[in-house]
C-alpha cells in the first residue's frame, strides 16, 4: 500500500508524520500548521473582499469565484484531515491486519498490480496539478515585467503594490496559499481513490482465497488425510474468509464515514466550477494563456470527480462479482456445513457495497455523467 500523498501533506503542514512523538516536534509542527492556515485563510478573505468591494462586472466576479470555491472546498478537506486523523490512521492500520495482508505469491502479485495502479494515478494527478500551478502561478513571475506588478489572482489588499517589496510579499502570499490548496486537492483525490483501489484489491484477494479453499480441501482428501482433519481445516479456512469479508465491509464503512462530506462538497463545488470554467472558456476570444489556464483547471476538476466515481463504481462491481465467484466455486469437495456457510456469505453479497457522497449521491459512472450534464445545463442558463 503506497502512502506517498501523506509525504506531500506533511510538507504543506496538513499531516504531522505519525512517527513524530516528541513534544517539541509536535509543537513546532502545530505552529507550522497554524502559520500555513493563516496564510491560507487570509488569501480566502482577500478573495471575498475583492468580490464585495472591488469587482466591477460579472466577468471579474467569475474570475474570483472559481478560485474562491476551490479554496473553500480545500478548507473543509484540510479540516477533515486534521479532525479525523485518528480514524484515518485506524483505516490504514486495517490493511496491515493479518487477515488483509497477502499470504501467497499469487496474492502478492494481485496486491502489486493494484499498488502500481494507485501509484500511476498519483504520478498523473500530481503531474497535472504541478503543471497547472507552475504555469499559472510561478512562471508568470519570472517571465513578466516586474514593473507591471500583476498578481496571479485578484484580491483585496490592505496595502499598495507600488513598491517591489510589497508586490513580492503579496505574490509570495498567493503562491504559498495556492500551492497548499493544490497539494491538499491532489493528495485528497489520490488518497481517497487510492483507498478505494486498496478495497478493490482486498476483494480480488478474497476471490483468490475462495478459489483456493476448494483446491485445498480436494488436495487433502486426495492425499488420504483423515476426514475429521479435513473438516477442521475447511472450517478454519471458512472462518478466515468470513472475517476477511467482514473486514472489507468495515473498511468501506469507515472510508465512507471519513470522507463523506469531503466528497459531497467536492461534487457541489465541481458542478459550479465546471459550468463557470466552461462559461469563461466561451468568453476567451482565442487560445491564449487564460484559455490554457482555465482548461487545465477544468481538467483537474473533471479528473477529481472521475476518480471518485470510477473507483466507487469498481467497489460496487467487485462486491457483486464476489457473489458470482462464490457460485462458480467447485462445491463438490466441501462438506454440507461448508456449503451452507458459503450460501450465507453469498446472501451477504446480494447487498453490494455502495460508496456514497453525503449519503445523497452514489459514486458511480452514472453520477459522473450526471454531474457533467448538470454543469453544462447551468452553463446554458448562464449564457442566455
Amino acid at each position: 500500500m503506497q502512502l506517498q500523498p501523506f509525504v506531500l501533506l506533511s510538507l504543506v503542514s496538513i499531516w504531522r508524520p505519525k512517527k513524530w512523538s516528541s513534544s517539541l516536534a509536535v509543537t513546532l509542527y502545530s505552529l507550522y500548521t497554524v502559520v500555513s492556515l493563516i496564510v491560507y485563510y487570509t488569501f480566502m478573505i482577500s478573495e471575498i473582499l475583492d468580490i464585495i468591494l472591488l469587482a466591477e462586472n460579472v466577468q471579474q466576479i467569475m474570475e474570483n469565484m472559481i478560485q474562491l470555491i476551490n479554496i473553500t472546498n480545500v478548507t473543509q478537506k484540510s479540516f477533515s484531515f486534521l479532525s479525523k486523523r485518528k480514524k484515518i490512521i485506524r483505516f490504514i492500520d486495517m490493511f496491515f491486519d493479518d487477515v488483509a495482508l497477502p499470504q501467497t505469491p499469487e496474492e502478492e502479485a494481485i496486491q502489486k498490480k493494484f499498488d502500481d495502479e494507485s501509484r500511476s494515478n498519483t504520478h498523473k494527478l500530481a503531474g497535472l496539478y504541478s503543471i497547472s500551478v507552475f504555469t499559472f502561478v510561478y512562471m508568470p513571475y519570472f517571465v513578466s515585467d516586474i514593473e507591471d506588478r500583476v498578481l496571479p489572482y485578484r484580491g483585496w489588499l490592505p496595502y499598495s503594490l507600488d513598491s517591489v517589496r510589497n508586490y513580492r510579499i503579496a505574490y509570495l502570499h498567493q503562491a504559498w496559499a495556492v500551492t497548499i490548496a493544490a497539494s491538499v486537492n491532489a493528495s485528497t483525490e489520490v488518497l481517497v481513490s487510492g483507498f478505494m483501489i486498496q478495497i478493490c484489491a482486498q476483494f480480488r484477494i478474497l476471490e483468490e482465497r475462495f478459489a483456493r479453499l476448494t483446491q485445498t480441501v480436494k488436495a487433502m482428501r486426495d492425499g488420504g488425510i483423515d476426514e475429521g482433519l479435513v473438516f477442521a481445516e475447511e472450517k478454519k479456512l471458512l472462518v478466515k474468509l468470513i472475517q476477511h469479508h467482514l473486514k472489507i465491509f468495515e473498511m468501506a464503512e469507515l472510508l465512507n464515514d471519513i470522507y463523506v462530506f469531503v466528497i459531497l462538497f467536492q461534487f457541489a463545488a465541481s458542478i459550479v466550477v465546471l459550468c463557470v470554467c466552461t462559461y469563461n472558456l466561451a468568453l476567451c476570444p482565442s487560445v491564449n494563456s487564460d484559455f490554457v489556464t482555465i482548461f487545465l483547471f477544468q481538467s483537474c476538476m473533471l479528473l477529481q470527480i472521475f476518480l471518485y466515481t470510477w473507483y466507487g463504481n469498481e467497489i460496487t462491481l467487485r462486491s457483486t462479482d464476489l457473489g458470482n465467484n462464490i457460485l462458480l466455486t467447485d462445491w463438490r469437495h466441501l462438506s454440507q456445513t461448508g456449503i451452507k456457510n458459503l450460501m450465507i456469505i453469498y446472501q451477504r453479497t446480494t447487498k453490494p457495497i455502495i460508496m456514497s457522497s453525503g449519503y445523497v449521491i452514489t459514486l458511480s459512472n452514472v453520477a459522473f455523467t450526471s454531474i457533467v450534464k448538470t454543469s453544462y445545463s447551468v452553463y446554458n442558463v448562464l449564457s442566455v
